[in-house]
């Protein structure tokens, strides 16, 4: 019974409409040149991040103009996109850091 209910899960969460399909589904019709389909499902699992911040078709357009698509061609395109391609934290989000304490000052 635990098996039939895990079943149905997996297949639900894995629908048609889960972002992650729809990513395999785009990279499939756009990229198909450069990645098979079972590329596209690896590297739009390897991209969940950049799927949810709508990053990615400009992933899924690097990845296209890439010479390859394995795992290292997927994550150069995923930290040069959006608010990572700078390398740094994005500017909206706070540090977490305590602001250092001025009585430590000699």
């Amino acid at each position: 019974m635990r098996a039939l209910a895990f079943a149905v899960l997996l297949v639900a969460c894995k629908g048609a409409d889960a972002p992650e399909a729809r990513c395999e589904d785009k990279c499939t019709a756009k990229v198909a040149s450069n990645c098979s389909s079972k590329q596209c499902a690896r590297g739009c699992a390897f991209i969940l991040d950049r799927i949810v911040e709508r990053e990615d078709d400009n992933v899924l357009a690097c990845v296209g103009k890439a010479k390859g698509c394995d795992d290292p061609t997927w994550a150069e395109c995923a930290v040069a996109v959006g608010v990572h391609a700078s390398g740094a934290p994005p500017t909206n989000v706070q540090s977490i850091a305590p602001a250092p304490d001025k009585s430590d000052d000699e």
